[in-house]
């Protein structure tokens, strides 16, 4: 990356450190130059190995900060087991947890997009559809009959939203996104090219190969985000039904029927069969899959590339396939590697 590259983009609107301060809820921890400190103004957001005057970054660790202690007029948040291990240089803000209070800082430094309230002329829009205030929708946009959209919410270009859609207020809909018999909840978010409500992948089991009919729909909680390029099957007589604040990520399946709990993470590339049971709170790691009709707790974590075949109760931390408990996968491999310099030696020893 070139240095041009790697500088931040400035804010649009700056802070002094006493207002990110106070947005933090933080302390500041101050020097000899008290009063300059204070009025210093931070006019953008930086990485650690980035910073330069007027920057605001965060340290997680003592290790890091020796990337900034050459570097005066850095903002920095850092916790307060790391106060003693500061460097002069920095201006520092101590919090309780520097990566959480910088996503705060940053949401007011560089606040999202604003619905413009304009619709581009060329659009297809339903007569019989409701648009709500201050509705954005840019060119290309199918909407059909039926379709209920909520205040100040915005529909990039491309996107097809087809009959008896409803879709709340403060939404984003990515561009090219195709929604069909869905729900969709308040200040949610809808990535580029996601698919929503299609006909699950049911077959019959006649030998013919037929898609099932489906009746059911997709219905997804507040404030949650699906990423880029997933789908999200809808329900063979009931919805496939995503809770609030599930963040998914990119290049995900959610199969029809399946249930997500509020709070869950889901990351890229894992795929969901049908009639699913996921509870609160899970995180489900890179590329998990999970097969039909399996039942999952609450607060579980499921490390990368886990295949989840049978039920799961609360709080486990599994990995493998199939999935167990993370310490047992552990065993497995060391195992299997044992054995495997066990069958080299014998080789040679035959040789």
């Amino acid at each position: 990356m070139s240095a041009a590259n790697a500088k931040s983009k400035s804010a649009k609107r700056s802070l002094s450190v006493v207002e990110a301060t106070q947005l933090v809820s933080g302390r500041l921890l101050t020097g000899e130059d008290k009063i300059n400190q204070e009025h210093h103004q931070i006019l953008k957001a930086s990485s650690l190995d980035h910073a330069e005057a007027g920057c605001v970054c965060f340290a997680n660790k003592a290790k890091a900060l020796s990337q900034i202690s050459e570097v005066s007029g850095v903002v920095c948040l850092i916790s307060e087991d790391l106060e003693k291990e500061a460097p002069p240089g920095p201006i520092y803000i101590v919090v309780d947890h520097p990566k959480n209070r910088f996503s705060a800082l940053l949401a007011v430094m560089y606040p999202p997009e604003g619905s413009t309230g304009q619709i581009h002329p060329m659009v297809d829009i339903s007569p019989e559809a409701k648009l709500g205030k201050n509705v954005q929708i840019d060119s290309f946009v199918h909407i059909g009959h039926g379709v209920v959209i909520g205040d100040n919410t915005i529909i990039k270009s491309g996107v097809v939203i087809a009959d008896e859609v409803v879709i709340g207020h403060d939404t984003m809909i990515m561009a090219n996104a195709n929604i069909m018999n869905a729900s969709i909840g308040n200040h949610v978010v809808i990535g580029a090219g996601v698919v929503i409500g299609q006909t699950g992948f049911g077959l019959t089991e006649d030998g013919e190969n037929h898609l099932v009919t489906h009746i059911g729909g997709v219905s997804i909680g507040d404030h949650s985000y699906i990423g880029p390029k997933c789908s999200l099957d809808r329900g063979m007589l009931n919805n496939t039904v995503i809770g609030a604040r599930v963040m998914i990520d990119s290049h995900c399946n959610v199969a029809h029927n399946v249930t997500i709990g509020d709070g869950t993470i889901i990351c890229a590339r894992t795929g969901i069969a049908g009639s699913v049971k996921i509870g609160c709170r899970n995180i489900l790691g890179p590329a998990v899959k999970v097969a039909d009709h399996v039942i999952i707790g609450d607060d579980n974590l499921f490390v990368s590339l886990t295949g989840v075949t049978k039920q799961v109760g609360n709080n486990q931390v599994m990995g493998g396939f199939p999935a167990v408990p993370v310490a047992d996968f552990r065993y497995q491999v060391a195992a299997l590697r044992r054995l495997v310099r066990e069958v080299k030696q014998k080789a040679k020893e035959r040789v």
